[in-house]
């Protein structure tokens, strides 16, 4: 998800430099409850570390993910008024969903993961079912279509397979990115309160 997202900031700033917008327009948005994704970052972070030093599992890792990004959920819809996080909430909130519903794993694609390499030790992980974050997709999983299924390779710089949220969650940031830019220009203002 990282890789996408910092594909739709270039992005975004691209677009929004071909608007006419000003990277000052980032500097002036304002954001409510910006400590939400501060907080979603230490879970994400932390939260693993902390685990590899117990010596056994303790069955709550594979929630570090979909909590964090619930948290992230949370920032969006506080902040719905700015351009794009609506479609950044909606996608973020179908990878939340996906893994709810999976026991807190992601669904893979099986063949597609093998393309980027998730063989022999890292296929037998997510065979035993020890893949603390994902899973590959079979009969059993819930919502397939939400799961990571679209295989992204070269010229993309990190290749990866990814989930119609993250792309949803990729163009909002796009939008969020060239609406601050161009609102600058304009005069207008995308800032939103603290409250």
């Amino acid at each position: 998800m990282v890789g996408i997202v910092l594909l739709a900031v270039v992005s975004g700033v691209g677009v929004g430099l071909v608007r006419g917008g000003s990277l000052r327009g980032l500097g002036q948005v304002r954001l409510r409850d910006s400590w939400l994704v501060l907080a979603a970052v230490a879970i994400r972070l932390l939260a693993p570390r902390l685990t590899a030093l117990t010596v056994m599992a303790t069955g709550w890792e594979q929630w570090i993910y979909p909590v964090a990004d619930a948290v992230l959920v949370v920032f969006m819809i506080l902040n719905v008024r700015l351009a794009g996080a609506w479609l950044a909430a909606i996608g973020l909130g179908a990878n939340v969903l996906v893994r709810w519903l999976n026991g807190g794993k992601m669904p893979v694609a099986r063949d597609l993961a093998a393309r980027l390499g998730f063989t022999g030790e890292a296929g037998e992980l997510a065979r035993r079912g020890d893949w603390l974050h994902a899973e590959f997709i079979d009969a059993h999983t819930r919502v397939p279509f939400l799961g990571d299924i679209i295989y992204l390779g070269h010229p993309y710089p990190w290749p990866g397979v990814l989930s119609v949220g993250d792309l949803l969650l990729g163009l909002g940031v796009v939008m969020f990115v060239q609406g601050a830019m161009v609102a600058s220009r304009k005069g207008s203002s995308p800032l939103v309160e603290d409250g």
